[in-house]
């Protein structure tokens, strides 16, 4: 389980974000730390297909309010095995940020 900020009104159904971990960071020469873990979709390395959403899963009940940001947990997974396309990604994450 990862841990992100999301908005304090999100329930958990939608909003991903997509990210590409495929390649060494320029700067660096380092893989993204997911990298070598593993999609609980399809069991294969993350950084096979490099395409990669992260999915919000939820806030603590205890954490819940009308407004503003709070931490949540989230689950990594290939774009490809999440059913998504980049476009609907997009979407769902402009959605998430206007609401």
């Amino acid at each position: 389980m990862l841990f992100v900020r999301i908005p304090a009104a999100f329930r958990p159904h939608i909003a991903p974000r997509l990210f590409n971990i495929a390649d060494p960071d320029p700067d660096t020469g380092k893989m993204h730390p997911l990298a070598e873990h593993y999609c609980p979709v399809c069991d294969e390395p993350l950084a096979v297909d490099g395409r990669i959403v992260l999915v919000p899963i939820g806030i603590s009940p205890d954490d819940r309010k009308d407004s503003g940001w709070s931490n949540a947990g989230c689950v990594a997974a290939h774009l490809a095995c999440t059913g998504y396309t980049e476009a609907e990604v997009e979407q769902l994450r402009e959605e998430m940020l206007q609401s």
